[in-house]
């Protein structure tokens, strides 16, 4: 009997010791299936999110391009476009008012200017177009000064005037590249200051990566 007792106990342990490791094994194998798909599931969302930043590609021309205005120098703003200017979103929007604040565009003596009034800001400095680069570009220092000085635009005809000849955005992703030809005119004399300058949309804010007007501003990271 103690023989037959011990035999059935030793085929017990082996019978354990084969069901644990079968029970590990099953485990093992759980773990690393749970864990491909966790990865797999996180290269779909990455690859998602690559995909759509280079499938997102968009242009907005706010004021057309005039080849007589670029080659005659002429102090005239281009054709405003309010069909691209409807489908700006609102990041884009606030770029928008921020360039209203760099220059004119045929601004009066009442701070009232064509591009700024066409983007339903009203006139220079109002509440809108304030808290529009508050929201989105806040942090940035030219911002700052345009805020405090009420984005302000001498009006044309005065002895030192801007107006843009053209102005537009290129969206890739959360890449905006904003291209434009500003012409500054300073008692007679004009220089001109253009784009492209480039700015990335992270999140609810807008950083300056590349900035040709005012750089002297732009803070290196």
């Amino acid at each position: 009997m103690t023989l037959i007792y011990g035999t059935n106990l030793r085929w017990q342990n082996m019978a354990t010791k084969v069901y644990s490791h079968n029970l590990e094994g099953k485990i093992s194998y759980m773990y690393r299936t749970i864990l491909l798909i966790g990865l797999l599931i996180q290269a779909n969302i990455v690859l998602a999110q690559i995909s759509n930043e280079y499938r997102q590609k968009d242009s907005f021309e706010l004021i057309k391009k005039d080849q007589k205005n670029i080659y005659e120098q002429s102090s005239s703003v281009g054709d405003i476009n309010q069909q691209d200017i409807r489908r700006l979103s609102e990041p884009l929007l606030a770029l928008a008012a921020y360039y209203c604040g760099f220059g004119g565009s045929e601004c009066g003596n009442n701070d009232s200017c064509k591009l700024t009034i066409s983007l339903g800001l009203g006139k220079q400095g109002s509440r809108k177009q304030v808290e529009l680069i508050q929201k989105w570009l806040g942090n940035d220092s030219a911002a700052k000064i345009l805020i405090k000085q009420k984005c302000y635009q001498p009006p044309d005809g005065a002895s030192i005037f801007s107006n843009y000849i053209y102005f537009n955005f290129k969206l890739q992703g959360n890449i905006v590249t904003v291209n434009y030809l500003l012409i500054n005119y300073d008692h007679g004399k004009y220089y001109s200051i253009r784009g492209p300058d480039i700015y990335k949309i992270k999140n609810n804010h807008i950083e300056v990566v590349k900035r040709n007007i005012w750089s002297d501003l732009v803070i290196k990271n």
